[in-house]
């Protein structure tokens, strides 16, 4: 329930979900329904959907996130709605983040 707090919506759906389960399969022909593609290899095709669910929850920005109460836009992604970062990143940041291997 705490997570729905900062939503639209006030009942569990699987909109939200599902909005990005369908940009996902446009953003990768691997993913898209009915298509004669298949992943050769999973650890690129893993690399691959990283990279694109790091785009999708760092790098661009969300309309319905962006919205203002006072019918103002400022580019907001879902890292910065969950607190995680304070700005939206750019593609090139985002490459020259030191990462972390385990």
């Amino acid at each position: 329930k705490k997570c729905l707090e900062n939503t639209i919506s006030n009942t569990i759906n699987t909109s939200y979900i599902e909005r990005s389960n369908l940009t996902f399969r446009q953003y990768d022909a691997h993913l898209q329904r009915k298509t004669l593609k298949f992943a050769k290899n999973m650890k690129y095709f893993e690399a691959k959907l990283n990279i694109n669910i790091f785009h999708y929850n760092f790098i661009k920005p969300h309309w319905s996130l962006s919205k203002n109460k006072d019918k103002s836009f400022s580019p907001t992604t879902p890292a910065m709605k969950a607190n995680i970062v304070t700005d939206k990143w750019t593609i090139k940041y985002a490459f020259s983040y030191p990462v972390l291997r385990a």
